[in-house]
């Protein structure tokens, strides 16, 4: 216990911490309206709209009623406990998969600090800087495979069912290695198995195949809110993303090929490997077929049959880092052990590096106590404590892809109402149609804000009852400031 502690917190200090940003921000501000009802009187759809299906949101904004936390201490607090289940998951599995205690704790210390990793071009990482349902439903559906493994079916249902309420999108892609793996323990010959696989297979495609032929065609808004979202297509993907998807799948099955008579793996390691490699190359199948640019409609590509990646990606680094283990342990060499440290220290530099070139202007943790370093950030906490909880607030439809900005969510620091943004929101509209009308009327008045005379933006926002206007520090305006510091302003709209 106390080594997976340490693992957990090596795991939050390579991969930092930023509640607020991207994803974090949707979910933070989701809870913050469930914690005070009066929040967002006027987008209340938007907070709401991308995390309704899951018990997520509701059940952690219970939690800290309850135990008496702010929004800031419980999620980090949440963000630890997510860390350290997630990991718990994988040393499971890799007991599971390999004899060797010691190959096992090197599994685990990889993926803690790989924990950063982009999973190919989904725009999901292994685990996310920032709390959303995925920091629960990875470990749980990580459980379920780990059950399965040993045979407790109504455990793995268990795990399986917690993680649909959670986040069902990711738990309806991990039920395709679940099932696998399922299939393969339960299977009495090799040919049974490859039935049952085939059968699976072509049940997913006729499926997918259903819904796309069924679904009615896309509108031409529908269709523009689609291409914001790059990662939905393998078409739009650049090649070191394709990368990404022929990596893994490539390696998975030459492992299992490489260490088929190798007593060092056990059948359950062939199996998750198997698994793991057949369900992504499905997603990949699926993907190609039915979630393309020029397609009729976008039903599959909104579902994101990609994501079977995320599942694949834990299982590849856990395999691959025992198999590493091993075959530099078959002759044991005190070089092997400098060299294995030398690699986990250049994983998790590198991961670092990563993550701080995506948050260069944020702390690299930040914590609830400290005070933050990001200019956006300062201005958006001076909106929370200088204005009413029913004004509105514009900044431009770009706004978290400014300079500095690290894609920090306004509403989730603010805590006050906004009109739509191109980046978040268009991904919360292009899956709930009802407010693709509301996003295209919000972007259309918030697109080119920083670079509009103060005419146009009042001409602009004035029908949307605005108050306030977040604007880039150099942009000029002649609208009263009271607050400005070297990367942002907020002005009052006259």
């Amino acid at each position: 216990m106390a080594w997976l502690l340490l693992l957990t917190a090596l795991a939050f200090l390579v991969l930092g911490y930023h509640p607020f940003a991207e994803d974090g921000g949707i979910y933070g501000a989701a809870i913050a309206h469930r914690l005070q009802p009066s929040l967002f009187p006027w987008d209340a759809e938007w907070v709401e709209g991308h995390t309704r299906f899951s018990v997520f949101v509701p059940a952690t904004a219970w939690l800290l009623l309850h135990v008496h936390l702010s929004l800031a201490w419980g999620l980090l607090l949440l963000q630890g406990v997510g860390l350290f289940q997630t990991l718990l998951a994988v040393l499971v599995l890799a007991r599971l998969c390999f004899q060797d205690l010691r190959t096992s704790w090197w599994a685990t210390l990889l993926v803690a600090i790989s924990a950063g990793l982009p999973v190919a071009g989904t725009a999901l990482y292994l685990i996310d800087p920032y709390v959303t349902a995925r920091t629960f439903s990875t470990p749980l559906l990580l459980a379920a495979a780990a059950c399965i493994l040993r045979r407790r079916w109504l455990w793995a249902a268990l795990f399986w069912a917690t993680a649909c309420v959670m986040h069902p999108l990711m738990a309806a892609w991990g039920s395709l290695p679940l099932a696998l793996l399922l299939a393969s323990c339960t299977s009495a010959t090799p040919r049974q198995r490859r039935l049952t696989w085939i059968a699976l297979t072509s049940a997913a495609l006729l499926t997918l195949s259903t819904l796309s032929w069924s679904s009615p065609p896309a509108s031409p808004l529908s269709r523009s809110l689609a291409l914001t979202r790059g990662y939905w297509f393998l078409s739009a993907w650049h090649w070191y993303e394709w990368l990404g998807v022929v990596a893994p799948i490539t390696l998975l099955a030459a492992s299992a090929v490489f260490f088929r008579q190798r007593r060092s793996w056990t059948a359950n390691a062939r199996a998750l490997a198997q698994a793991a490699c057949t369900s992504s190359t499905i997603g990949t199948i699926a993907a190609l077929l039915f979630a393309h640019l020029g397609g009729r409609n976008f039903a599959v590509a909104r579902l994101q049959p990609m994501r079977t990646f995320h599942f694949t990606y834990a299982v590849l680094l856990l395999i691959l880092a025992g198999s590493l283990y091993q075959l530099l342990h078959l002759r044991p060499a005190p070089w092997r052990h400098g060299l294995m440290c030398g690699f986990a220290v250049s994983v998790a530099t590198a991961m670092m590096l990563s993550q701080r070139t995506l948050y260069r202007h944020s702390g690299w943790v930040e914590w609830p106590w400290t005070t933050t370093h990001n200019g956006y950030v300062q201005a958006f906490l001076w909106i929370q404590q200088h204005t009413g909880v029913r004004d509105r607030v514009a900044l431009d439809a770009h706004y978290t892809k400014s300079p500095g900005e690290d894609a920090q969510g306004f509403r989730a620091v603010a805590l006050r109402s906004t009109l739509p943004d191109d980046t978040k929101d268009a991904g919360i509209a292009a899956v709930v149609p009802t407010l693709e009308q509301s996003w295209l009327n919000g972007v259309r008045a918030q697109t080119a804000l920083n670079t509009a005379t103060d005419a146009q933006r009042i001409e602009r926002l004035r029908a949307y009852g605005v108050q306030w206007l977040v604007l880039p520090a150099s942009a000029s305006t002649g609208f009263y400031c009271p607050y400005i510091n070297a990367s942002a302003k907020v002005c009052r709209l006259p």
